[in-house]
């Protein structure tokens, strides 16, 4: 995987392929079960055009998707998704992700 200026991941084939790579990369790597890879949650903390490439962000609509506040606002298709969940911007002044976000909902485990 290879990520710069250009988006390293241009569609759900590459994102599937990146999601494999980093489980096994983590060595939790999952044995094939004919089941679809799934993504629970997209975070989206940049406005970089590598971080809003509209190819990889097209999963299923009932994916959760975090954007920081510029992001939101850029990400013109983000009506495709059942649920959108806007964050505040990083402040290196908190202490954990938690005190900028309390009561931010996140998908079931």
């Amino acid at each position: 995987m290879h990520l710069g200026r250009h988006a390293g991941i241009l569609d759900r084939a590459a994102l599937n392929s990146a999601i494999a790579e980093i489980e096994v990369a983590s060595g939790n790597a999952m044995l094939p079960t004919g089941t679809a890879l799934t993504v629970d949650a997209i975070f989206v903390m940049d406005i970089a055009a590598d971080h809003l490439h509209q190819s990889s962000l097209q999963l299923t609509a009932a994916t959760q998707l975090f954007a920081i506040q510029s992001a939101a606002k850029t990400i013109t298709f983000e009506q495709h998704f059942n649920s959108v969940g806007k964050l505040s911007d990083c402040d290196p002044s908190k202490t954990a992700w938690k005190d900028a976000h309390p009561g931010l909902p996140l998908p079931p485990q």
